[in-house]
Protein backbone atom coordinates (compact mmCIF):
# COMPACT_ATOMS: atom_id res chain seq x y z
CA UNK A 1 0.00 0.00 0.00
CA UNK A 2 2.89 2.53 0.91
CA UNK A 3 4.88 1.33 -2.30
CA UNK A 4 1.22 2.01 -4.22
CA UNK A 5 0.99 5.81 -3.02
CA UNK A 6 4.03 6.49 -3.73
CA UNK A 7 3.51 5.49 -6.88
CA UNK A 8 0.38 7.79 -6.63
CA UNK A 9 2.24 10.73 -5.55
CA UNK A 10 4.79 10.89 -8.89
CA UNK A 11 1.87 9.47 -11.32
CA UNK A 12 -1.32 10.63 -9.82
CA UNK A 13 -3.34 9.58 -13.15
CA UNK A 14 -1.90 6.24 -13.26
CA UNK A 15 -4.95 4.54 -13.40
CA UNK A 16 -3.66 1.07 -12.87
CA UNK A 17 -2.00 2.10 -9.57
CA UNK A 18 -5.33 3.21 -8.54
CA UNK A 19 -7.14 0.22 -9.13
CA UNK A 20 -3.89 -2.10 -7.59
CA UNK A 21 -4.52 0.37 -4.75
CA UNK A 22 -7.86 -0.31 -4.80
CA UNK A 23 -7.45 -4.11 -4.42
CA UNK A 24 -4.81 -3.61 -1.40
CA UNK A 25 -6.82 -1.65 0.75
CA UNK A 26 -9.82 -3.88 -0.11
CA UNK A 27 -7.82 -6.70 1.34
CA UNK A 28 -6.56 -4.33 4.45
CA UNK A 29 -10.12 -3.85 5.45
CA UNK A 30 -11.08 -7.92 5.66
CA UNK A 31 -11.93 -8.65 9.38
CA UNK A 32 -9.76 -8.48 11.70
CA UNK A 33 -8.91 -4.98 12.40
CA UNK A 34 -10.98 -2.10 14.58
CA UNK A 35 -13.99 -1.58 12.38
CA UNK A 36 -13.83 2.29 12.01
CA UNK A 37 -10.40 1.33 10.39
CA UNK A 38 -11.59 -1.16 8.06
CA UNK A 39 -13.97 1.55 6.63
CA UNK A 40 -11.60 3.97 6.32
CA UNK A 41 -10.04 1.70 4.04
CA UNK A 42 -13.54 0.36 2.41
CA UNK A 43 -14.27 4.22 1.03
CA UNK A 44 -10.72 4.69 0.36
CA UNK A 45 -10.77 1.51 -1.94
CA UNK A 46 -13.71 2.64 -3.66
CA UNK A 47 -12.54 6.21 -4.14
CA UNK A 48 -9.10 4.77 -5.77
CA UNK A 49 -11.41 1.78 -8.12
CA UNK A 50 -13.82 4.65 -8.68
CA UNK A 51 -10.62 7.13 -9.91
CA UNK A 52 -9.30 4.29 -12.18
CA UNK A 53 -12.36 4.02 -13.84
CA UNK A 54 -12.40 8.22 -14.44
CA UNK A 55 -8.67 7.86 -15.72
CA UNK A 56 -9.34 4.95 -17.99
CA UNK A 57 -12.79 3.92 -18.94
CA UNK A 58 -12.01 1.66 -21.67
CA UNK A 59 -9.64 -0.39 -19.61
CA UNK A 60 -11.22 -3.22 -17.42
CA UNK A 61 -8.91 -3.24 -14.34
CA UNK A 62 -10.65 -0.16 -12.37
CA UNK A 63 -14.29 -1.80 -13.27
CA UNK A 64 -12.72 -5.30 -11.66
CA UNK A 65 -11.55 -3.48 -8.55
CA UNK A 66 -14.63 -1.26 -8.13
CA UNK A 67 -16.48 -5.08 -8.16
CA UNK A 68 -13.49 -6.28 -5.58
CA UNK A 69 -14.62 -3.51 -3.01
CA UNK A 70 -18.15 -3.76 -3.65
CA UNK A 71 -17.85 -7.45 -2.83
CA UNK A 72 -15.80 -7.33 0.09
CA UNK A 73 -18.74 -5.06 1.50
CA UNK A 74 -21.29 -7.56 0.50
CA UNK A 75 -22.92 -5.36 -1.90
CA UNK A 76 -23.36 -8.32 -4.61
CA UNK A 77 -25.07 -6.78 -6.76
CA UNK A 78 -22.92 -3.75 -7.34
CA UNK A 79 -20.16 -6.24 -7.91
CA UNK A 80 -21.66 -8.46 -10.31
CA UNK A 81 -22.73 -5.20 -12.54
CA UNK A 82 -18.76 -4.01 -12.15
CA UNK A 83 -17.53 -7.49 -13.59
CA UNK A 84 -19.70 -7.94 -15.80
CA UNK A 85 -18.30 -4.07 -17.21
CA UNK A 86 -15.05 -5.55 -17.01
CA UNK A 87 -15.41 -8.30 -19.02
CA UNK A 88 -16.85 -6.61 -21.46
CA UNK A 89 -13.97 -4.47 -21.92
CA UNK A 90 -11.96 -7.68 -21.78
CA UNK A 91 -13.74 -11.00 -21.68
CA UNK A 92 -10.36 -12.55 -20.87
CA UNK A 93 -9.62 -11.08 -17.67
CA UNK A 94 -9.35 -13.67 -15.37
CA UNK A 95 -9.43 -11.98 -12.32
CA UNK A 96 -12.76 -10.29 -13.03
CA UNK A 97 -14.03 -13.94 -14.16
CA UNK A 98 -12.89 -15.36 -11.01
CA UNK A 99 -14.39 -12.73 -9.25
CA UNK A 100 -18.24 -12.65 -10.63
CA UNK A 101 -17.99 -16.29 -9.87
CA UNK A 102 -17.11 -16.22 -6.36
CA UNK A 103 -19.98 -13.20 -6.34
CA UNK A 104 -22.36 -15.25 -7.86
CA UNK A 105 -21.37 -18.32 -5.23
Amino acid sequence: IALLGTALARAPDYAPAHALLSRAQVRAAQPGGAREMRAAWFDSGVAHARRAVALAPAASEGYAALGNAYSAMRREAEAVAQYRRALDLDPRHAQAMLDLAQSYV
